[in-house]
């Protein structure tokens, strides 16, 4: 008799939500993710740069606020952990807006600066699922690598969340298990893109390249991993997502 190890993490709502996924490539290789990202800036830069803009502004009133909130208050610790949990709520939906601007690209669907703004209703759902994740990285930091594993594993559990109306800890499953089958790529496709970016940081010019080809980089790995939700999941989280909203 099978016996049934009631501490399994339950993977009904993860294996649901990826089979029914379309287009999904599990023979890529990391030039041709770079090759592919780089096409895809072509066409796109100014609705990243626009999205950048936005999202600098926000943080900008989020430092204005915490600073005012400071001086109102004085640096007590209930100010700080307010103005850390708010500026979670405002960052979160933005970053998570920004994945998904790439791999809509990535896609083929169009695209706009204020695509990045379309996640708040999720808010709650990507504060938490931040928090789970903190705290699992955190405890497996103890012993080094296991740290570092979940560090790239949880990478697109946030996207995951709004592109395929996961929960919380299925977000975190089906993100880790499609990066675990190639953790060393992703991880090595995840360092270029932050090199990237921090080249492009030195000039203007290049931040306008290198910004949405480091977003891109993730997108196509995203799309190699998990594909396109099937029309009818994407039915089902554009209506879970209006009920939200």
């Amino acid at each position: 008799m099978t016996e049934i190890n009631p501490y399994r993490a339950p993977d009904a709502v993860v294996e649901s939500a990826s089979a029914t996924a379309v287009g999904r490539n599990e023979n890529w290789t990391v030039g041709e993710v770079m090759s592919d990202a780089w096409r895809l800036v072509y066409g796109c830069k100014a609705s990243f740069v626009g999205a950048m803009f936005l999202y600098l502004t926000i943080l900008i009133a989020i430092s204005v606020f915490k600073v005012l909130l400071g001086l109102l208050f004085g640096e007590v610790l209930w100010v700080v952990i307010t103005g850390e949990i708010l500026g979670q709520f405002l960052i979160l939906p933005l970053i998570t807006g920004l994945s998904m601007m790439a791999i809509k690209r990535v896609r083929g669907e169009d695209i706009s600066a204020t695509d990045c703004l379309a996640y708040y209703a999720h808010a709650p759902t990507l504060f938490l699922a931040m928090l789970l994740a903190m705290i699992l990285m955190l405890l497996g930091s103890l012993l080094i690598l296991p740290g570092i594993y979940l560090l790239v594993g949880y990478l697109y559990a946030q996207s995951l969340i709004v592109d395929r109306g996961q929960s919380i800890w299925g977000a975190l499953e089906m993100s880790r298990r499609a990066v675990h089958r190639r953790w060393f790529s992703v991880a090595l496709c995840s360092l270029i893109a932050f090199a990237a970016l921090m080249a492009g940081l030195v000039t203007v010019v290049g931040l306008v390249w290198m910004a949405p080809f480091a977003g891109l980089v993730l997108g196509v790995v995203y799309n190699n991993l998990f594909g396109s939700p099937a029309p009818e999941d994407a039915l089902a989280v554009d209506s879970a997502g209006l009920r939200q909203a």
